[in-house]
């Protein structure tokens, strides 16, 4: 039987692209054609690909003109949430991030954990679309198994920059590249919000109180990444702003001081296993550097509220002031303690699966065989189909005039920001890796479909 093509969206190169192309590299092994490549471009150009696969990276409200129109084109919808691991509190995350609209046009759920199975089955039990507990790919490179994937980078940073402290940050709500994206934005003459585009779909309430609470947060890390840098001066202070943040008010700290930079380059993972220990809150590091057995810190300056992301903070060493902050840090870096994470796989196991076993990656591949032999539904009609092709040809013009119109959010600056150009010897190079460590023979060819966006296709004695 024929394996229709897979089509593997990635929005956030830095957080999404390795462990969605290993995903590809598996498929292809397996038989898949794989398209591989920008989100962006992808659903600006889906007229063009051929009936397959769809792995969407979310079922938000706002997807929901561009699911129809995929549906529309005869494709099976595959999705998962990419905001799952780390979610709002049930009524806040059912409102943000699932629309009974939406739901009728996907196939397939994949969830990352029981966690996650929870909490779609409390908002409608039975869930109407299939949930299929399979972990999810990013989890993959927290085990053992994957981490010579980056052991030439944390071998590199380590001799860039030596020791140094890593700051993950997490403000996109409150310091969005583009303003209108926050939750809200704030008048700094009459100190009044107006609610922004990042709060649609919570509550009003619950919205203007997590803007305040992350950006008093946000003023705070401020305040600590400068008198870090003035108490640890041989040691570097790297801040990671979220790839979605404006870098500005970073790049204005690094400005005043000689050990403090700013990077938002590759995968998150080397950045964390070289560095000598983590600072965050409310970050998906803080439960990555935790399962690869780093110390993790939560600045944690404001007293407890319901907008604190619960998980990764709870696996981290509390510091509630900058004083315990900088005790913490001294311990760890002048005194070179050793940490162990208590059991990280027992910890994490109810929020991600495989953490042992097989992969999730691995997991997700058989799966998408069996749907590959057992198609989910019908062709589209010829009327359907010929309108989600016009429409589809119409979004990709409007999306060229937004862009040229310089719109913060469609703008080049913005898009390079969250995904940077990629050439295929980029990724064949990235390919090679996954083959060194999984030790399978043949190759897995990669050739350009348009601008960041690619084909992958197994040789013929893979």
């Amino acid at each position: 039987m024929r394996v229709p093509p897979l089509l593997i969206p990635v929005e956030n190169q830095v957080r999404e692209l390795d462990a969605k192309l290993f995903l590809g590299y598996l498929a292809a092994r397996r038989g898949f054609p794989v398209i591989f490549g920008w989100k962006t471009a992808m659903e600006n150009a889906m007229y063009r690909f051929p009936r397959g696969i769809y792995l969407a990276k979310s079922f938000a409200p706002q997807n929901l003109k561009m699911l129809k129109l995929i549906k529309g084109l005869g494709h099976t919808i595959v999705a998962w949430d990419e905001e799952g691991l780390i979610h709002y509190p049930p009524d806040v995350y059912w409102g943000r991030r699932i629309t009974p609209a939406i739901l009728r046009y996907l196939d397939h759920l994949i969830a990352w954990g029981d966690d996650y199975v929870d909490l779609l089955e409390s908002y409608r039990k039975p869930f109407p679309v299939p949930i299929h507990n399979l972990g999810n790919p990013r989890g993959d490179f927290l085990r053992p198994e994957l981490h010579p994937y980056f052991q030439n980078q944390v071998k590199a940073l380590r001799d860039q920059y030596g020791r140094f402290i890593l700051v993950n940050t997490n403000f996109p709500s409150v310091n969005s590249f583009d303003p209108e994206l926050q939750l809200a934005q704030l008048d700094s003459k009459s100190q009044t919000l107006t609610m922004a585009k990042g709060s649609q779909g919570m509550p009003e309430s619950f919205a203007k109180g997590r803007f305040e609470y992350k950006h008093r947060l946000f003023l705070a890390f401020q305040d600590m990444v400068r008198d870090l840098s003035i108490t640890f001066p041989d040691t570097t202070i790297l801040v990671r702003p979220h790839p979605s943040e404006s870098f500005t008010p970073w790049l204005e700290l690094a400005k005043d001081s000689a050990n403090i930079v700013v990077k938002n380059e590759g995968n998150v993972l080397p950045w964390i296993l070289a560095s000598s220990v983590l600072v965050h809150n409310g970050c998906t590091t803080g439960v990555e550097g935790y399962a690869l057995g780093k110390p993790v810190l939560v600045f944690q300056p404001l007293p407890y509220q319901e907008f604190e992301s619960n998980l990764p903070n709870q696996l981290s060493v509390r510091c509630d002031s900058l004083t315990d902050l900088i005790t913490a840090l001294t311990v760890h870096i002048h005194q070179a303690s050793s940490f162990i994470p208590e059991n990280p796989q027992t910890k994490l196991s109810p929020y991600l699966t495989a953490m042992d076993g097989p992969l999730a990656s691995e997991r997700i591949v058989n799966f998408l065989l069996t749907i590959a032999q057992t198609p989910s539904h019908r062709k589209p009609s010829l009327w359907l189909y010929g309108q989600s092709v016009y429409k589809s040809l119409l979004r990709d013009w409007k999306k060229r005039r937004q862009q040229k119109q310089g719109t913060l959010r469609y703008s080049q600056a913005f898009q390079e920001q969250r995904f940077p150009e990629l050439q295929a010897a980029d990724l064949q190079m990235l390919l090679e890796r996954f083959q060194a460590i999984t030790n399978m023979p043949g190759l897995i060819s990669v050739t350009p479909f348009g601008k960041n966006v690619f084909r992958l296709s197994a040789s013929s004695n893979a």
